[in-house]
């Protein structure tokens, strides 16, 4: 809207005072990239610290923007927001917090002085990056049985088998925990998979 005030003065010249207000129409513009999955190297409590950047675009307020963070944690549909998550100053800010492992989003809006307003929603995941541990028990005895391995019905000399399982070595009572649930052992020659 415009607004023109004109005035005579007596010098002969005409001075007017003239109103002009402007709008600003235009949504801020969020922006992030593509993180790699964030590893959990906790094996009690099954998560991790997530670091999470991006930056915001405003031409009407960048100085007194709001933004609000909420979080869908599992991709399950209900977001919870995040209230001392946020850091930053225009116009970078990070999102911190500690999540557990699996699939995640988060949700970003920025609202500006003009009341416009963008969202973005911010796909992340955090992995199990740490193997289990197991403690194997130490000084096992086994007999050898008898073997032919030739087929000639008779113990070929100096040939011996048992049988014995993988789990028959690990210690149970000290086993760490594990976050990908279960664990599988397996006996394997040095050098094979």
């Amino acid at each position: 809207d415009d607004y023109y005030s004109f005035e005579y003065d007596e010098t002969g010249y005409y001075q007017y005072t003239q109103i002009i207000k402007v709008y600003d129409d235009q949504a801020p513009v969020i922006s992030f990239g593509t993180a790699d999955p964030f590893c959990s190297l906790d094996s009690e409590d099954c998560d991790a610290t997530v670091t999470y950047g991006f930056t915001v675009a405003e031409d009407c307020t960048p100085d007194a923007l709001s933004i609000t963070v909420a979080v869908d944690a599992f991709n399950n549909g209900s977001f919870e927001v995040l209230t001392d998550a946020l850091s930053g100053a225009y116009p970078n800010y990070t999102i911190e917090g500690v999540f557990p492992i699996g699939d995640h989003t988060f949700e970003v809006v920025v609202e500006d002085g003009c009341g416009n307003s963008d969202l973005v929603t911010i796909p992340f995941t955090v992995e199990d990056c740490k193997a289990p541990a197991p403690i194997c028990l130490n000084g096992i005895a086994v007999e050898l049985m008898p073997v032919d391995l030739d087929g000639d019905n008779l113990p070929d000399p100096g040939q011996g088998m048992a049988e014995i399982w993988a789990s028959d070595y690990v210690n149970v009572a000290s086993q760490s925990p594990d976050c990908s649930e279960p664990i599988k052992y397996s006996i394997n020659r040095v050098g094979e998979p």
